[in-house]
């Protein structure tokens, strides 16, 4: 399935590519005879519009085949999801256990603070910060 899926991909942005360099070029003739006939200077916007639009359109080609285009539709993230695809998220059960998990730690706060008092009076240091019996004091 994943086969078929990159072919259809391939061939929509291929079609893409082509639909993009006929418009680019339509724009460029059109838009220059539209300035020929306004400014009257012969051919010469005709062709400045229709090398203008052969290189938009090839600038258009490279996007697709180098990839920064396509796949990012409007500057958005790399793949889009499908419509209606369920998005993945924790289970009921997973939610249940982290706020089990923290009431349990909520419980455990006060035996944390002692044994944290319990470790600085061990380090020299009384309840306080102050120094133990038998250091100076710094």
């Amino acid at each position: 399935m994943a086969r078929k899926q990159s072919w259809v991909k391939s061939m929509g942005n291929a079609l893409a590519m082509a639909t993009n360099m006929a418009v680019a070029i339509a724009a460029g003739l059109f838009g220059g005879r539209f300035l020929d006939k306004r400014l009257g200077t012969g051919n010469t916007m005709t062709l400045i519009g229709v090398l203008l639009g052969v290189a938009v359109g090839l600038k258009i080609m490279y996007d697709y085949a180098a990839g920064t285009r396509g796949a990012k539709p409007f500057g958005g993230p790399e793949e889009v999801e499908e419509e209606g695809a369920a998005k993945p998220g924790p289970s009921q059960q997973a939610i249940e256990s982290l706020q089990a998990a923290k009431e349990r730690l909520k419980e455990l706060q006060p035996e944390i603070a002692k044994i944290r008092v319990r470790a600085e009076e061990d380090a020299g240091e009384g309840p306080e910060g102050e120094p133990g019996e038998g250091e100076e004091p710094r």
